[in-house]
């Protein structure tokens, strides 16, 4: 039996497209549009199919922006996902600034530019979230995301639950009363 050495590929538009495969980018507008994250299947140069995955968004999310607004900080998405995806997701849990599309060192250069004016807390959980928890104010990591997050933030929570962001400030503010 000979093996032949088959090329599998998985991942984006952009890798399709700098792989020169053809794929359905209407599909992808359409499914995006709710909040799908599209991931598209290729063997060697054969366009395969894609994947919709949906992001669950938690109940505790919705109040946790909820609390933010009420505690006057303004929630900002940044994410690497596309546009569509984002702008759903933010829509739906009330965020109304986003920045999508964003790669590690541009989240860097949007908490820069964001710091000229505001303190900046940054919260994530993944290895491409490092650059941006070092150069926030603030970086705050979700405990149970990757090793390189945790060990880059300034603050670790104990758990996905985003409310305790709003724990977090809470806290802090009563300190500096306390001190004052």
């Amino acid at each position: 039996t000979i093996y032949q050495n088959i090329k599998y590929y998985a991942g984006n538009a952009e890798l399709m497209k700098y792989l020169g495969i053809n794929i359905d980018t209407e599909k992808e507008t359409k499914l995006s549009m709710q909040g799908l994250t599209i991931i598209y299947f290729a063997k060697e140069s054969t366009y395969l199919g894609m994947v919709g995955i949906e992001d669950e968004i938690r109940n505790t999310s919705y109040e946790a922006i909820k609390l933010l607004k009420y505690h006057n900080i303004e929630p900002i998405m940044v994410t690497g996902d596309n546009n569509f995806t984002a702008n759903s997701i933010a829509e739906r849990i009330g965020i109304e600034k986003v920045y999508a599309k964003v790669t590690p060192k541009e989240k860097a250069e949007i908490i820069a530019n964001s710091k000229e004016d505001s303190t900046v807390a940054f919260v994530g959980d993944g290895v491409n979230d490092a650059v941006a928890l070092t150069s926030s104010d603030i970086g705050i990591a979700i405990g149970t995301g990757s090793d390189v997050a945790v060990a880059s933030a300034d603050v670790i929570l104990p758990s996905n639950d985003l409310r305790e962001v709003v724990t977090l400030v809470e806290l802090s503010k009563k300190t500096i009363n306390n001190i004052k």
